[in-house]
């Protein structure tokens, strides 16, 4: 199996990320990541698919995109410097 990648924030690839490989799961950031086997990403996926699990409205990024505030591109770079 081919490692897939993808990145969590749109802005940049310095942000967290998905890596899926043969064996396991790793999401997030260099030192500060969480590996789950296949099998715990198969259930993850299985849960968000049947609408157990949802987004969190009160995510940092999602206060200051409501925010006015905070400035137009917020809610957009909020997880990155780049943004």
């Amino acid at each position: 199996m081919t490692q897939t990648r993808v990145s969590l924030c749109p802005q940049c690839d310095a942000c967290p990320e998905v890596v899926i490989d043969e064996a396991s799961v790793t999401i997030g950031e260099a030192g500060n990541q969480a590996r789950l086997s296949a099998d715990e990403w198969n259930v993850l996926v299985r849960a968000v698919r049947a609408g157990e699990l949802r987004e969190v409205d009160d995510a940092p990024a999602a206060r200051a995109g409501r925010d006015a505030s905070a400035g137009p591109s917020a809610a957009a770079g909020a997880c990155c410097s780049r943004g």
